[in-house]
């Protein structure tokens, strides 16, 4: 087990980067979240992805009262990998945590990641969230389980990890904090084509390379939950699994059998949950022609829609019978 330094180390170090897309209405809590944590960060850099609202004005009044926050306006959208490559650009820390504007820093994190990777020399540290549903203001569960404290991940780990079918939230979804000097050293960037998934493959680059992850289990990262109706990241289950997919094509991965099977893994989860979601899609908009068609040409869609029919099945055979019809049955 990894030990943490007996004081917090100090945060002067981080440049806290936030990707910012239509976000006026948020976005104040994800920047005060990140300049309450003690000690604060060296900067707070916000990348506005040419919003279309008043996000860009709301971060600029912030800005007038805080140094810290270096406002970043973009020509074009280019989504939030393009966002965070433009921020690794302009940073100036020795370490980058991420912080999507709909999300939020718990008290300590940045003292907290920063002790755990320069005790352990991580060159990216990550650690556990908490879902936060934004129209109940209510902070639910745990993604992962918080036992043991810290884990060294390689990067089977990780991608044996990375899926939405296992006994613990998909670790793509977890916002590390990274050393810039490794990234600079690489040439590592966010993959800009990469809309949606982005933070998997981007993690992966950096363990593909050499970087050592360091996973640290507290809570500390608020997640904002998609049904709270705040993410502006639009969802397209089919192109990431084709994103993912094309990862096999790298020599690096290409040839090693056991990494090859698990982002074969990566992907068929990937098309499962994109199946499941249409299948439970049309079936809630009565469009049952649709399912069934769908169902035929898409094994992940039949099983989904299998799996329906027998819950329901079992569901109706455990409902009491009427009097009339038990007498019948008995008689019969």
């Amino acid at each position: 087990m990894l030990e943490e330094l007996s004081e917090p180390a100090p945060s002067a170090a981080i440049t806290v980067l936030i990707p910012a897309y239509n976000a006026a209405e948020f976005i104040g809590r994800a920047i005060s979240s990140a300049l309450a944590q003690s000690p604060p960060p060296l900067e707070i850099v916000v990348v506005d992805d040419k919003s279309t609202d008043n996000t860009a004005e709301v971060v600029a009044a912030m800005a007038a009262d805080e140094p810290r926050i270096r406002l970043v306006k973009l020509p074009a959208n280019l989504g939030a990998a393009g966002a965070r490559n433009a921020g690794l650009e302009c940073a100036r820390g020795e370490w980058i945590a991420v912080l999507d504007a709909d999300d939020a820093y718990a008290a300590g994190r940045l003292a907290a990641l920063l002790a755990t990777a320069r005790t352990s020399n991580a060159d990216l540290v990550a650690d556990n969230f908490l879902y936060y549903n934004a129209q109940t203001k209510e902070i639910g569960d745990c993604a992962l389980a918080t036992a043991p404290p810290h884990e060294v991940v390689d990067r089977y780990r990780f991608v044996e990890r990375s899926h939405g079918f296992s006994d613990e939230s998909d670790w793509g979804m977890l916002k590390p904090m990274f050393r810039r000097r490794f990234l600079q050293a690489h040439g590592l960037r966010y993959r800009p084509y990469a809309r949606h998934g982005q933070d998997f493959l981007f993690v992966l680059d950096i363990l593909l390379a050499g970087g050592r992850y360091v996973l640290n289990r507290t809570p500390y990262y608020i997640w904002t939950t998609r049904d709270s109706g705040m993410s502006r990241t639009p969802v397209n289950y089919d192109k990431m699994a084709v994103q993912n997919a094309q990862l096999l094509e790298d020599d690096r991965i290409q040839s090693d059998p056991a990494m090859r099977r698990l982002i074969v893994r990566r992907v068929h989860a990937i098309e499962r949950m994109s199946a499941e979601r249409k299948m439970s899609a049309m079936i809630a908009n009565r469009k049952l022609g649709a399912a069934l068609t769908l169902a035929a040409s898409n094994r992940w869609a039949a099983r989904a829609l299998v799996r329906r029919i027998v819950r329901r099945t079992t569901s109706v055979a455990r409902w009491p019978l009427p009097p009339s019809v038990a007498i019948a049955n008995e008689n019969n």
